[in-house]
């Protein structure tokens, strides 16, 4: 055979080949598609709805456009699968990848109400001011402190709206409610002094009603300056405005509870057994009070709001009752003797300018916002080699940044019961450290 020929065999059976493959390449099966279950749907119909698909089979990769309609008074919350949160995105556009069910969730929409708001005026009637509002218009609920001044001659009586009582309590802390006009009333107080041979003596603000025996004798007008002498009459000193309470020793003891509202600016009680609750409530003007060592404080919130005392010595008690100097907010200087034993709940509440304080070696317990709000207390020294019982973190002011312990007891403290809770730094005394003012 020709070489030529062998040659053109060849190519055609090469080519033969060829097609064949190709043949059979062409046959072979493509890959199948794969589809995904979708359904979507709410949690409650009653808050929203959903768009509606057009079908529940979509190819892998295909997106789907989701849109949520939530019903009035609530939000869209997200797209969810299961408790996972799919999207927060509102319309949402989802890629198929897996059988899923999609379900919207919606939420109640939070509400803002805009608060009222009232107009509030303060005025004074003849015979005082009063301390001026900051503005005349506020917000429903809003507390407003409402405080006046009587002139010489003349008592605080109220505050009133039109000829309703309001409160006759000064400063008085009013909550608003409406619109009100505001009036606080005085009454002139000068009545002519006469001389009594009273034994017994109550007091309320500048009236002093005295008592012989069973009888009570007319209700007076106690002077600015007097003094009793030794048979218990009054010496007029014409100044009809009283600054000083003074009893001599050879008079028996006298309860003073009637010294509410007294307008004074000093008391001097020392043959005084026993003080009672409230006995000096609200003496705005009285800067000095000098009890006997002896006298018993028997009852809650004695001193209340006596504003201008600056300094006190607490007789011989187990017990300093709760709402001792409740916001004696003057009080910078106290000494608390060897006797006391407990400290009562807000004792020393908002006493703002008490800057230190020493508690004695005999002190116990410790009462829950015994020193609450003094924000100017940044030292306390305790002198008990026990941590006395403390009832809560609130007790000690939290501007207090250091406290004074008896030498050796640091870890005592540092441990004890909400004494280990409170933000301060505890500090040894030194180990011969004497404070002879406070030995009973």
């Amino acid at each position: 055979m020709k070489k030529g020929t062998i040659i053109l065999i060849s190519f055609l059976l090469g080519l033969i080949l060829i097609g064949g493959y190709i043949l059979i390449d062409s046959h072979q099966p493509t890959q199948a598609e794969t589809y995904h279950t979708v359904l979507l749907k709410t949690e409650d119909d009653k808050a929203g709805s959903v768009n509606k698909l057009s079908k529940t089979e979509y190819k892998a990769g295909e997106k789907i456009v989701l849109k949520a309609i939530p019903e009035e008074e609530y939000i869209f919350a997200g797209w969810y699968v299961a408790d996972e949160l799919l999207s927060a995105n509102n319309p949402y556009i989802y890629t198929v990848n897996d059988n899923v069910t999609i379900i919207a969730k919606f939420t109640l929409e939070e509400i803002v109400e805009t608060p009222k708001v009232y107009t509030v005026t303060l005025t004074a009637s003849e015979g005082g001011t009063v301390i001026a509002l900051e503005q005349t218009e506020y917000e429903e609920n809003c507390k407003i402190v409402l405080e006046a001044t009587a002139n010489e001659g003349y008592n605080f009586t109220g505050f009133y709206d039109s000829t309703e009582l309001i409160s006759t309590e000064n400063p008085y802390t009013y909550t608003v409610t409406k619109n009100v006009n505001i009036v606080a009333k005085f009454e002139n107080n000068q009545t002519e002094l006469e001389t009594t041979s009273a034994q017994y003596f109550t007091f309320n603000g500048n009236a002093c009603t005295g008592y012989i025996g069973d009888q009570t004798v007319p209700e007076i007008i106690i002077p600015r300056s007097y003094s009793i002498d030794d048979d218990g009459n009054f010496i007029d000193g014409n100044d009809y405005e009283v600054t000083t309470i003074s009893y001599p020793s050879t008079l028996p003891p006298r309860d003073p509870s009637g010294f509410s509202n007294y307008q004074g600016n000093i008391i001097c009680l020392e043959n005084i057994s026993v003080v009672t609750s409230s006995a000096f409530y609200s003496c705005r003007y009285v800067k000095n009070i000098i009890l006997s060592e002896n006298t018993k404080l028997d009852g809650s919130a004695i001193f209340y709001t006596c504003f201008q005392i600056t300094k006190f010595v607490i007789p011989n008690v187990e017990i300093i009752p709760a709402g001792l100097f409740y916001s004696c907010t003057s009080l910078n200087e106290v000494v608390i003797p060897n006797s006391v034993k407990e400290i009562s709940s807000t004792a020393f509440h908002n006493c703002s300018s008490l800057e230190e304080i020493i508690l004695p070696n005999s002190i116990e317990f410790i009462g829950s916002n015994a020193f609450y709000m003094c924000k100017n207390l940044t030292s306390v020294t305790i002198l008990s080699e026990v941590p006395p019982v403390l009832v809560s973190v609130s007790a000690i002011s939290t501007a207090t940044e250091t406290i004074y312990i008896p030498f050796g007891t640091l870890t005592a403290y540092q441990t004890a019961d909400v004494w280990c809770d409170l933000n301060v730094t505890f500090e040894e005394l030194p180990a011969d450290y004497v404070v002879e003012e406070l030995v009973a």
